[in-house]
């Protein structure tokens, strides 16, 4: 479940929308993010932790209080639950 989401058009005409202040309370799955079922074309860009900045592998996971950036050309997400398949 996501406390707060924002969402800001980089480019007009479904080119890719940034999804910025994705404030985690709890997780939607378990383990780490390459054992998610996420949806195509998205990136997880970064995941702020403690003040620290990590740039995700496969072997990451997000955990609860992280802030996470997606990058996506979906459009109508609401919640971090909404990235998954």
């Amino acid at each position: 479940m996501v406390a707060h989401l924002a969402s800001a058009d980089l480019l007009a005409n479904g080119l890719p929308k940034v999804l910025t202040g994705l404030q985690i309370i709890s997780v939607p799955g378990q383990g780490r993010l390459m054992d998610l079922s996420l949806k195509d074309n998205l990136l997880i860009c970064f995941i702020s932790r403690n003040g620290s900045i990590l740039i995700p592998s496969g072997s990451d996971s997000i955990q609860v209080g992280d802030t996470v950036m997606v990058v996506t050309t979906h459009t109508g997400f609401n919640d971090l639950r909404d990235i998954l398949k």
